[in-house]
This record gives structure tokens, C-alpha cells and sequence, in this order.
């Protein structure tokens, strides 16, 4: 302590004699190493305290010895954080002597552009001090603004000028530098405490510029510049958004730019309205801010496209099967997604797009034989999304351009869809809250339920609230509520006649009901995770996803009650429906069936005789013919062609119309219809297998024929910009045909044969757009299986350079995001059943039992011993340093328990292929092709970035982001990413980063 002491006199009297003599900071420099050992640096004898206070001894900064302290910080004889912890301790300078506060935003400023250290310790030292220089400096604005206010008589000129510089000085060193913004954003994760009281201080300077309301009759003081004040509020606001990553946008080609149009928001709307629209709403949202967000794609051209390719969907689908759906998405659920993405001003500026297509609008009001802008826009209005006074404005100026003919009120009779949907919401709010609906003992309200229930199946009501619920999201809570009713009413009670008949009727209601709903919005719907029959049965039973369930899943019944059941609809007698269980008949009339079909084929009973049977299990209820139909599926699946003919038969007579009148009356025509029309969509989805698609002749199942359709159909979908019925339809088949991965191939494969580069990234919305269909299945397949034999193999270095290159990673990067997004907002109701629609879908245990081995790198297999090293042996979070040579674990400790997911596995998988090939130290297509995939990353959601870097190697990071230092434009937006993983390995990542940087 005594040497340091007396060092930092000899020092201080060396300074005093420098400026007597006017030495020049070379001098200076040289005579001042004389007094300082090699090797050491002046922080260690306080030489950056005694500098400044020579500089302020006076009312101005000494000049000459300020030339002392920058020669100092040139040279690295004093340290930048020996500088901050000296400058903080000037409290009140910026009121006192002002000239010196600029002397001291002068040497901060210098101090910024030579932002670095030496070691680990000293970055981390040099972050936890600058966040303490910007809460000085947060205190001094506050502290000038508070001198302005209080100036009574006139505005303090010198303290506004002040104020002025020190706005700006604080904005260019703080806000707009990349490594400043870093060492705060290190300060953060290290300090969570420190940067609180830095927001404090933030609040504390806004609260400053506020002016207590003055006592009736006074006018307001205005004590400070608007441009001024508006200054001040900017700098806060961009301090506030320093804990977020930022990337700089970059001018994308997109299909917009090229066509005019989103070609993967049309696509991903498209099979929103046509597979998700039961889906939350905040998934979709949250898929659509993603693609504005990698895309750079501005708010209002974000409303203009989704209400186009809502549009073009609504007249797609005029008098078809799913027009209601699109109905419900496009004038219930469309409005939903608007208000969740707040889009305030920009929505009308959207809307007035939107009129400019003047032909589509037409079209779509001729077709739908209303109003569609008024439609939309009335439902935005209830949810505040937009003004009505700006909504008749907008209706008006559609008015005036309209050249569709649009039907008087008196002449739409029946009224249009729009309208009819729009009321079925408000209809399915009621009946949800209906009194019928949520009473516990169904035995006091079986009539009125019944009553309700027939109401409901009358005409197209059922269809239309079916269609609304499933676009307001409440969809689930409703067939939840029928679930409960058909588990009620399958048990016999020993009732009297009347109310036994009224308990199969509500048996036969709720069950045709949700098996309806099952077919067109999937089979998520009607599972509840209860132990319910109809839970147990549509898993079982139901035919889906063009194929029919195997024979050995069907419930077993009674042999006994499977005999009496045949004996009653041998003769023709009636059930006592006091004593039936309604399930266990269910489970017993497939049997029955096989009995019959059995004697049938061994000619011991004729046609007749099977009519007979048949119609009489018709004429009791109408769900005993929907499971025996459904047995029928599987069994004519497990038959040889040549077998099928009287099994066929027996088919064509359930789907007959009835020949005996129904044993229960009561709304037997509205109950048969939605039998029938059940029955139909099983038979055609188990039966039909691949449907013959005119259009694309896609009429068998060779591999040949599929590739030359996908081409076909990639090429088409490149040339027209927007998806249809008639090629999603062609999509889904494929997909069902190929399989996942080598429908995924081929995708890619596609993509890799063009040249250009706008149609690259055009190719690139497709490619994603069909992706969607199965996100969850695709993901993993494409980065475990696709995209690891691209890389590791070298005759595929052409196909992966350039702008190929750029394309395939950013479908890599978007299409990761994309699933993960879909994973996080799913991840509370994990149910992986197939989909209306979605093709076959293998089990997750499937993923889970794949071997993670296999992966080349320049022709060499990836051992096992070293994949397992990568997901088993995590990096410890206390080490103080990683080099490339001492670790393959995660960057971030822990994570080897969220392995399981395979998704996840497939990351971890191929950031391990990235890792080796990075590590190889080969620079060429592959390691671009990486250094592109993480830039894409970069464009990602921070919760996308953090997801998928907690499962790089430390080894790979540690190696990125020296190779980066050099000057890449992304490189403090990626360390930033990695310091934001939280662990301390991953901070001491990005301090060295900075370290090396520096050097």
C-alpha cells in the first residue's frame, strides 16, 4: 500500500509538472512509463482519478491535460473502467459548472469508441461499471430537467443548451452503439438489480418532464422546447429496449415485392380457415408475427394480405362442404385475430388496400350475395379494432366503387351466410350459457335438453353454431358439455317408458352429433381426457385420415348381450329401453354384423334375410348403423378385392334409405340426415384411399407419378401466388402418399433446382406454406434426416451455395421457428391425433425410438459414443472459460432433460453436424451455409433464438463468435443472443467475444 501511495504522488506531481512546462502527451507519455512498472497498468496507482481532477481543478477543463487522458486511453495505460468509476463520482456537475460537464461527456465519449478489455474479469468489471455511468448519466438529465423547471422567471438558456448535449451524447453512446449496447446488455444478465434501478432512473426523468396541473384559469407553464422534451422521451424509450435484441432490417425479396402478394400468408391462412380453425387464436397470431416479423413485412400490408387471402378462400369455397368454415373463419375469427394483433392505425390503412381490389371484392359479394367489407368490418368495430365512424367511411367508399349487383333486404331470402354466422355466434354464446346447458342433474332436464338439442339439428343451425364456436374458440366446451350428456343417458336407470325413450333419443342425439363434428374439425374436438364411451370409441372405431382403424382396436362386447342383440333385430323386436345400456349395444351391433356377414358368405342366409336384419338395427337408433359401418371400413380394408362384394353390399345397405319406420319418431329425419352424412365421409375417407384429383391426376399411389405431380403442383403454385381447394386438396394427398420424409425431399428438392433469386424466395413461402400441413412431423424430419445429407455430403457444395444456399437455410431457420412456435402454444394440451384432413400421422413414440446416430461428415458415420456426448454431458455453469478444445456439452447446463421431445433432439442433433463442421476448419459452401442459418436465426422472436441456441456445443459458440468478431454485421446482435441464454457460460462467451474483439 505504501509503494502504490507513493507512486500515485510521484504521479500526480509529474501531472502538475507536465502542464507547468507544457509537455506534449507524447512526453508525457514516455516520462510517465518511468514511474509505472512494465507490465502494469496506471488504474493500480488511481492515475485516471488524478488526471480528472487536474481537469476540473476550475470552472473549465484543463485542455492540456485532457490531451494527457486521451493519449492515456489510446495507449491503454489507464483502463476504461477505471475512467467510469472516477467520472460517477462527480454528482451535481452538470448544475454547477456545465463546461465541465461537457469536458466529461467528451472523455465518456472517447472512453466508447475504445469499449473492450483484456480479460474475462476486466469485460465483466467494464460491464457492471458502464451500467453505473449510465445511471449517472440518467441522474444528471433528470437533474438538468429540474433546474429548467424551477427557473421561475425566464428559461435557463444555458441549462436547456446543456440539457440539449447531454441528450445527444447520451443518445450516440448509450442507444445507437453496437458495443455499448452490449456491455449494458451483459450488465443486465450479470446484475438484474443494477439494471432495475436503471429503469427507475429512466421513470424518474419521463416523471421530471411532467408539469403539475395549474389551479383553474392558469394556463399550462411550458418550461422546455416540444422537440426538445420529444428528444429526451425518445432516448428513454430506446434505453428501455436495450434488453431486446435488435436486429437491423435488411431489404428481403418476398413475394410481396415480387407478385404483389404473401404468398406464405396466403398459404398458412388458407389452412388456418381450412384444417385450424379450431385452433386458439394467439397460435395463429403468433405464426403470423413471426412471418412479419423474418419477412420485414409492414403491419398494414400484414392486415391487407390476410383479409385478401381470406377472400380468396371465401369464394374458393362458395357451395362447398367447408363454406361455413370459411364463413366462420373469415367473418368470426378474422376480426378475433385482428384485435389480438392491435394493430391501431395501420389496420385502416390495410382496409384501404383492400379496396383497391376492387374485382376480388365484387366477386366475393356476388358470390356470397352480401356486403363482405360491411360484414368484416361491423364484427372489428364490436372489438375496438376499429372506429365506426372510420368504418362507414370505409363502407361508403366500397359503396361507391361496387360494380356486384347485391340483393335488397327484401329479395335475400334465405338470408346470406355472413349473416347467418355471425348470428350463430351470438346463438352459441347463449346456449352455452343456457340454464338447460350447465344444470348437473340431467334426470330433471332430459325434455327441455332434448328439446334444446332437436332445435338445434334443425336445417343448417346445427351446422352454422357448430361453425361459429369452432371460430370463436369454444368449440371444445361445447362438445365437452354433449360428451357429458351422452355418458348420462348411456346407462339404464330403470325409468318409465316416456323418459327411457326421451334417454336414447339424447343417446342417439349427442352421439351423431359428435361424431358429426369429429369428421369436420377433427378428432381433437370431441376428447375430453375423460374415460368416456364415445372417447373410447372414436379413438378405437372412427375411420379418419384415409384409413380405416384396425380390426383389433374395436371394443369388445358381451357374447351374450351380442346374441340377444341379434335375436332382437332378427325378429324385429322391440327394445325395452328402460333396461338398455346404450353403449354396450353399440359395442355389440358390429358383432352382430360379423355374425351375419359370416352366414351370409356361407349362403346359409339369404339377401333378403340380411335386408331384413339390417333394416330392422336401422329402425332402432341411427348410432347403431354409424358403428356398424364403422366396423365394416376395417373389415373391407383387412379383405382381398376378389372377398369384398357382399361385405360391399351391406354397405350400400346401411347407407339406404329406410324401409321400416324408425322405433323412435321424434326428429328421425333431422337424425338420419346427420347419419347418412356420416356415414358417406367414413366410407369415403376409409374407402376411397387417394381420391382422384382431375386436375393433377394424381389417380395412384407410384412414387413416379407423386414426384411429377409435387413438381407440377411447386411450379403452379409458383407462377399463380396463392393457394386453392383444388391444390391444397392435391397437397394433402401427396403428403398421405410419399410419406413425411420423402414428401419433405421433395419439397427441398424443388426448391434446389432454381436459379433465380426471386423465385428462390418465393420457392422458399412455398416450401413453408406446405410444410404447415404437418409442422410437428415435418420439422424434425427436415433438419434430423433432409438437411444433414445435404450437408455432409460434398457433391452437394453447388446446391448449397449462393443463393440456393440462402434459400434452403432460411427455410431451415423458418420452418424451426415455426414449430416451435406451434410447440409453445400447444404445449398445454399435447394431442396428437390425426387431423380432418391431415394425412397419416405416425405416434410420437415413433420419433422417440429413432436412432439420433447416423449422420455423416465428409463421408465418415458421426459415432454414437460421441451424439450421446453431445446430449448427456452438459457443460458445468461455473466454468470460467470455454475453448473449442475443452467441451462438446450444451452452452447452456441442464437442457439434456428437454432431449426427449423430438424436436428438440433433432436440433441438438444438427447444431452437432454444425459443430463438426465448423471445428473442421474448412471454410467453403457448408460453413456459409451455417453462418447463414444463424443470421437467419438472428431475424427469429428472441423465444425462437433462445430455444434453439440452448442446444448449440460451447465448443461451436466459442468458435462462432471469434470467427465473427472480425466485422460481421450481425456479430453484437449474435453475442447478444448468447448472452441472453442466461448462464454464466454463455456470458463469459460474450465478455470474451468482446476481449478478443478488442484485440
Amino acid at each position: 500500500m505504501d509503494v502504490a501511495r507513493s507512486k500515485s504522488e510521484l504521479l500526480q506531481q509529474q501531472v502538475m509538472q507536465a502542464w507547468r512546462e507544457r509537455w506534449s502527451d507524447v512526453q508525457w507519455s514516455t516520462e510517465i512509463k518511468k514511474i509505472v512498472p512494465r507490465g502494469m497498468s496506471g488504474d493500480a496507482f488511481s492515475l485516471a482519478e488524478i488526471l480528472l481532477n487536474q481537469i476540473f481543478v476550475g470552472p473549465t477543463p484543463n485542455s492540456l491535460i485532457l490531451t494527457y487522458l486521451e493519449h492515456a486511453i489510446s495507449c491503454q495505460i489507464v483502463s476504461c473502467t477505471a475512467i467510469f468509476n472516477s467520472i460517477i463520482t462527480y454528482e451535481d456537475i452538470c448544475i454547477q459548472r456545465p463546461y465541465c460537464m461537457k469536458g466529461l461527456l467528451d472523455i465518456l465519449f472517447i472512453c466508447v469508441s475504445k469499449l473492450g478489455g483484456h480479460t474475462m474479469d476486466e469485460g465483466m468489471y467494464l460491464a457492471k461499471s458502464y451500467l453505473r455511468v449510465v445511471l449517472w448519466l440518467l441522474d444528471s438529465i433528470t437533474a438538468c430537467v429540474e433546474k429548467i423547471k424551477d427557473t421561475t422567471t425566464k428559461v435557463d438558456v444555458m441549462m436547456t443548451h446543456m440539457l440539449d448535449i447531454l441528450i445527444d451524447r447520451f443518445h450516440k453512446m448509450v442507444c445507437m452503439t453496437g458495443v455499448s449496447r452490449l456491455l449494458l446488455f451483459i450488465g443486465k444478465s450479470e446484475d438484474e438489480e443494477a439494471w432495475r434501478t436503471v429503469q427507475e432512473a429512466v421513470m424518474r426523468v419521463k416523471e421530471s418532464l411532467t408539469v403539475s396541473e395549474p389551479e383553474s384559469g392558469q394556463p399550462t407553464p411550458v418550461f422546455m422546447k416540444k422537440e426538445l422534451k420529444e428528444k429526451v422521451l425518445r432516448s428513454m424509450q430506446d434505453v428501455l429496449k436495450i434488453p431486446y435484441i435488435q436486429i437491423p432490417v435488411t431489404q428481403h425479396t418476398n413475394s410481396i415485392v415480387v407478385k404483389g402478394t404473401s404468398c406464405i400468408i396466403n398459404m398458412i391462412t388458407f389452412l388456418e380457415a381450412a384444417i385450424n380453425i379450431t385452433n386458439d387464436v394467439q397460435c395463429f397470431v403468433d405464426q403470423i408475427l413471426l412471418i412479419e416479423k423474418v419477412q420485414h413485412i409492414q403491419r398494414h400490408t400484414l392486415v391487407k394480405e390476410l383479409c385478401h387471402s381470406a377472400l380468396l378462400g371465401l369464394v374458393d369455397h362458395i357451395d362447398s362442404v367447408d363454406e361455413l368454415k370459411w364463413h366462420a373463419f373469415a367473418f368470426v375469427k378474422l376480426p378475433q385475430i385482428f384485435s389480438c394483433l392491435k394493430s391501431g392505425p395501420s389496420f385502416g390503412r390495410g382496409i384501404k388496400e383492400l379496396l383497391r381490389l376492387n374485382t376480388l371484392l365484387d366477386t366475393a359479394d356476388s358470390k356470397s350475395k352480401c356486403d363482405c367489407l360491411q360484414h368484416l368490418l361491423s364484427q372489428c368495430v364490436k372489438l375496438d379494432v376499429i372506429s365506426e365512424a372510420l368504418s362507414n367511411e370505409y363502407i361508403q367508399q366500397r359503396a361507391n366503387q361496387r360494380n356486384a349487383v347485391l340483393p335488397s333486404k327484401k329479395e335475400s331470402s334465405p338470408l346470406p351466410n355472413a349473416t347467418l354466422i355471425q348470428q350463430a355466434e351470438t346463438m352459441a354464446t347463449s346456449i352455452l350459457s343456457e340454464k338447460t346447458f350447465n344444470d348437473p342433474d340431467f334426470s330433471k332436464i332430459q325434455e327441455d335438453l332434448l328439446g334444446v338439442l332437436g332445435h338445434l339439428i334443425a336445417g343448417k343451425s346445427f351446422d352454422l353454431i357448430v361453425a361459429a364456436e369452432a371460430g370463436t374458440g369454444k368449440l371444445k366446451i361445447f362438445t365437452s358439455k354433449l360428451i357429458r350428456f351422452n355418458e348420462w343417458a348411456k346407462n339404464a336407470s330403470g325409468e318409465g317408458g316416456k323418459q327411457s325413450q326421451v334417454r336414447a333419443l339424447l343417446f342417439d342425439f349427442t352421439f351423431l352429433m359428435l361424431c358429426h363434428i369429429a369428421q369436420m374439425y377433427g378428432v381433437q374436438m370431441v376428447l375430453d381426457k375423460t374415460d368416456s364411451f364415445f372417447e373410447s370409441w372414436i379413438v378405437g372405431c372412427l375411420p379418419s385420415a384415409n384409413q380405416a382403424k384396425p380390426l383389433e382396436s374395436m371394443i369388445k362386447a358381451d357374447q351374450n348381450k351380442v346374441e340377444l342383440l341379434l335375436m332382437h333385430c332378427a325378429t324385429g323386436m322391440e327394445f325395452k329401453t328402460s333396461l338398455v345400456r346404450w353403449h354396450e349395444a353399440c359395442a355389440c351391433a358390429p358383432q352382430v354384423m360379423e355374425e351375419i356377414l359370416n352366414a351370409w358368405l356361407h349362403n346359409t342366409i339369404s339377401a333378403s334375410d340380411v335386408k331384413k336384419i339390417i333394416d330392422n338395427m336401422k329402425s332402432k337408433l341411427h348410432c347403431l348403423s354409424v358403428c356398424v359401418v364403422a366396423w365394416l371400413c376395417s373389415y373391407l380394408r383387412s379383405l382381398q378385392n376378389s372377398e369384398r362384394d357382399k361385405a360391399k353390399q351391406m354397405l350400400l345397405m346401411f347407407m339406404a334409405a329406410n324401409t321400416i319406420d324408425s322405433t323412435l319418431v321424434p326428429y328421425d329425419k333431422e337424425r338420419n340426415t346427420i347419419k347418412v352424412n356420416v356415414i358417406k365421409k367414413m366410407t369415403r375417407m376409409s374407402m376411397g384411399g387417394l381420391e382422384v384429383n382431375p386436375e393433377f391426376g394424381l389417380k395412384t399411389s407410384s412414387s413416379a407419378s407423386a414426384i411429377e405431380t409435387l413438381s407440377s403442383i411447386f411450379h403452379g403454385l409458383i407462377q399463380q401466388g396463392f393457394m386453392n381447394k383444388a391444390l391444397f386438396t392435391a397437397i394433402e394427398q401427396l403428403q398421405s402418399c410419399l410419406g413425411v420424409e420423402y414428401f419433405c425431399r421433395s419439397v427441398i428438392d424443388e426448391v434446389l433446382k432454381l436459379n433465380s433469386k426471386a423465385d428462390l424466395m418465393i420457392a422458399v413461402e412455398i416450401a413453408l406454406g406446405m410444410f404447415y400441413i404437418n409442422i410437428e412431423q415435418i420439422c424434425p424430419i427436415l433438419i434430423k434426416k433432409v438437411i444433414p445429407l445435404l450437408i455432409s455430403d460434398t457433391n452437394n457444395n453447388k446446391r448449397i451455395s449462393g443463393a440456393r444456399g440462402h434459400a434452403l437455410a432460411c427455410i431451415v431457420v423458418w420452418t424451426i421457428a415455426s414449430a416451435i412456435t406451434y410447440s409453445n402454444n400447444t404445449k398445454d394440451f399435447k394431442i396428437k391425433d390425426e387431423r380432418q384432413g391431415r394425412g397419416t400421422k405416425r405416434p410420437r413414440s415413433e420419433f422417440e425410438k429413432e436412432d439420433t446416430g447416423g449422420l455423416k461428415d465428409e463421408g465418415r458415420l458421426l459415432s454414437n459414443s460421441k451424439l450421446r456426448r453431445l446430449l448427456s454431458s452438459p457443460e458445468d455453469d461455473s466454468t470460467p472459460e470455454v475453448t473449442g478444445s475443452q467441451s462438446t456439452g450444451f452452452i447452456v447446463p441442464n437442457v439434456h432433460y428437454l432431449i426427449a421431445d423430438p424436436l428438440n433432439r433433432a436440433i441438438a442433433t444438427l447444431l452437432q453436424l454444425f459443430s463438426s463442421v465448423i471445428q473442421s476448419g474448412n471454410a467453403g459452401p457448408r460453413s456459409e451455409f451455417i453462418n447463414i442459418f444463424f443470421q437467419e436465426l438472428l431475424h427469429c422472436n428472441d423465444a425462437v433464438v433462445k430455444h434453439v441456441l440452448q442446444f448449440a456445443a460451447a465448443s461451436m459458440v466459442d468458435h462462432l463468435l471469434c470467427v465473427t468478431t472480425s466485422g460481421g454485421s450481425l456479430f453484437f446482435e449474435f453475442v447478444m443472443a448468447v448472452s441472453n441464454l442466461g448462464s454464466s457460460t454463455a456470458r463469459n462467451m460474450a465478455i470474451k467475444a468482446l476481449c478478443v474483439r478488442k484485440r
